[in-house]
Order: structure tokens, then C-alpha cells, then sequence
């Protein structure tokens, strides 16, 4: 024990005469600049952030690298003596970027590790037009920047998010919420409380297991803001759309070897329609797998078609009826050109798009 002893304590001593190996050393005089509240208008905002070289051997800066087009960086190209500071501009274009922002800028040097980061902040006053572009819709002094949200495909077991941005263009503070009727569908506002000239994010998370339908979903959401102080409420209604799918990773193998197969025409001919009258077509629906075939919903955009199921549940090697109807009166001009959407069980085939075509006799 003695022996290792004085041999851990040489190595220590030898260790500590030995010189520490030389190193340039970034030092930041601060890393963060504020530009605090300023107008789209005024133009681009520079500022110079401060760097010193710690170190005792030279400091080269190799590359700066701002984290958007907005931002630009200058920097000296000149070594960087030990003790020494120099500065970096950065650069700010406010142009067409309206409320609060907050970028990282990476500046690369010949240090270990090889990467720093410096972060410029502010908020950008927009002019009449930028705002207008960025937040059409008007809610009182909240201006957001849509109504409808989609959301896309939601599988059943899963949700989907989107968002919307908002700003608040009066001088006062105001308190914005937001709420959904359906269980599907949460809504939250981020802050709930803006400043003058702050920006607000309203999140939007449709849960696909509560969805109550499946495919097509629209879902609206109530939104309200007042003064902080009281006033009068605004309000507006937005609208989060998905269309809910099946996770088909949940099937046994036994029914993934054996699943219902859709076979159906892509388009209905309804032929020649008189003005103001209905008609009425039998779309044939087979099912050539080896499982019941569920027909789910039928769903269009274009009111002039609706849809009567004849038989929700094909089973294999049979067929079922879906009766597509055209009303004429709710189409303009003389060319029936439309379509549907037919949402089955078939796990190839969840979704179908139909067409409908013909013409209207006037």
C-alpha cells in the first residue's frame, strides 16, 4: 500500500508541473440582445455583440450562421489575439415579419467545443398592409391569421395538432380564449393574456379515439378576447377539419392474411338530368376478400349530392347499394363534374374517390 501510494503521489506531482496545453477560449461579453419594440418600418436593426478571447493562443472566427433568412452576421476575419474583443453584427430584417421574435445565431471559431450560440429578440410594430397579409381575420383588436384548420388524416388511435397565430393590434392588454362544443377536441391559448403588440398561438388537438364520426370531421371552436380591464367580448368561429382513419396495425395476423377487399367503379354517369329534378343512381359495392366488408361513410363538399346506404356490412363475395343522388337545382350550368369520398373497412381501400358526372337538360 505504501509503495502505490508514493507512485500515485509522483504521478500527481510530475501531473502538476507539466504546462496545461494552450487554447484560444470564447468568451461572450453577453450572448442575448434584445431590440425590445420597434417598427416594421423603421427598417433593419444591427447590433454588436462582443466577444473576447479568453484564451492564450490565437482565435480565429470561422463562420456565422444565423438560424433564418431574417438574420445576417458580420464578423472579422483577422485572428483574435489572447485578451482582445471584437464585435459581431447582427443583423435584423423586420420586413413582412410582423410580433415577437427570438433567433439564434451559431458562430463557429477554432475552440473546443467548435460552436457558440448568441440570441437576438425583439418585436416588430407591422405597417397597416403587413398585418392585413399575415392576420386577415379580425376578432375586435385580435387579428388571426386563419379560420379553418386542417388537420389532415387522424388515425383512431392517435390526434393530430395545428395551430393558428395571432396578434394583438390595439394598446391595450387583452385576454383571448378559446373552447370546442365536441369532447374530440381540446382548444388552448398560449399566452391567454397579449400585451400590445404581442403575439398569441391557439393549439388545436383532435383526438381521433372521441371523434364522433368517422372520415370527415369539422369541428368548430368559439373564440373570445376582451380588454384586460373589461369591454366589450368579440367573437369568431374557427373550424378544425380531419378525417379520421383506422389503424389497421392493430389486426391480428389472421386478419391481416384475410381482409376484406373493396371492388367498385370510380365514377357514377347520371346520365341527363331535366332542370330542378333529382336523380337517383345505384352504386354497386362488392366485396372480394375473405372478411366482412364495413361501408363507413360517404361524404362530399358539393350539397347538390347526398347518399343512401343500403347495406352497411358486404359480406365476401357479395355485394351491397349505395344510391348517389344528384339534386339539379343546386348546380350551375349544364356539366354534372363532382365527387365523393366512400370510407370502408378495407385496409388497402380505407378511402375512395368517386366521381360523379352527366349532364343537365335546360
Amino acid at each position: 500500500m505504501m509503495v502505490t501510494g508514493r507512485i500515485v503521489a509522483l504521478c500527481l506531482a510530475v501531473a502538476s508541473m507539466m504546462p496545461m496545453q494552450a487554447a484560444p477560449v470564447v468568451q461572450w461579453v453577453k450572448s442575448v440582445h434584445d431590440f425590445g419594440v420597434f417598427n416594421e418600418a423603421d427598417g433593419k436593426q444591427s447590433c454588436e455583440m462582443l466577444l473576447t478571447n479568453a484564451g492564450d493562443e490565437p482565435l480565429f472566427i470561422t463562420r456565422v450562421q444565423p438560424t433564418c433568412g431574417c438574420t445576417a452576421g458580420e464578423y472579422p476575419r483577422a485572428a483574435i489575439a489572447p485578451g482582445d474583443t471584437v464585435s459581431v453584427t447582427l443583423t435584423y430584417n423586420p420586413a413582412n415579419r410582423p410580433g415577437e421574435f427570438n433567433k439564434d445565431v451559431y458562430v463557429y471559431t477554432n475552440t473546443m467545443p467548435t460552436r457558440s450560440v448568441v440570441t437576438i429578440r425583439g418585436n416588430v410594430i407591422p405597417t397597416a398592409s403587413t398585418l392585413d397579409k399575415h392576420y386577415p381575420v379580425g376578432v375586435g383588436s385580435l387579428k388571426l391569421h386563419r379560420t379553418i384548420v386542417p388537420l389532415g388524416e387522424v388515425r383512431r388511435t392517435s390526434f393530430r395538432l395545428g395551430y393558428v397565430r395571432g396578434y394583438n393590434a390595439s394598446q391595450d392588454t387583452i385576454v383571448v380564449s378559446a373552447t370546442s362544443g365536441e369532447r374530440a377536441l381540446q382548444a388552448d391559448v398560449l399566452p391567454d393574456t397579449i400585451a400590445p403588440a404581442g403575439t398569441v398561438t391557439i393549439t388545436m388537438r383532435l383526438d381521433g379515439l372521441d371523434a364522433p364520426l368517422w372520415g370527415l370531421n369539422v369541428v368548430p371552436v368559439k373564440v373570445k378576447q376582451q380588454a384586460l380591464h373589461g369591454g366589450p367580448v368579440h367573437e369568431c368561429d374557427l373550424e378544425a377539419t380531419g378525417i379520421v382513419i383506422d389503424d389497421f396495425k392493430r389486426l391480428s395476423e389472421e386478419q391481416k392474411a384475410h381482409p376484406p377487399v373493396l371492388a367498385v367503379d370510380d365514377r357514377v354517369d347520371m346520365g341527363e338530368i331535366a332542370v330542378g329534378a333529382k336523380a337517383t343512381v345505384r352504386l354497386t359495392v362488392r366485396n372480394t376478400g375473405k372478411s366482412p366488408l364495413e361501408i363507413r361513410r360517404l361524404w362530399s363538399a358539393d350539397p347538390a349530392l347526398s347518399f343512401k346506404v343500403r347495406s352497411e356490412r358486404v359480406n365476401p363475395g357479395k355485394q351491397g347499394g349505395v344510391d348517389v343522388t344528384v339534386d339539379a337545382a343546386l348546380i350551375d350550368g349544364n356539366v354534372i363534374n363532382t365527387e365523393f369520398t366512400l370510407m370502408t373497412s378495407d385496409p388497402e381501400h380505407q378511402l375512395t374517390t368517386i366521381r360523379v358526372v352527366g349532364t343537365i337538360k335546360r
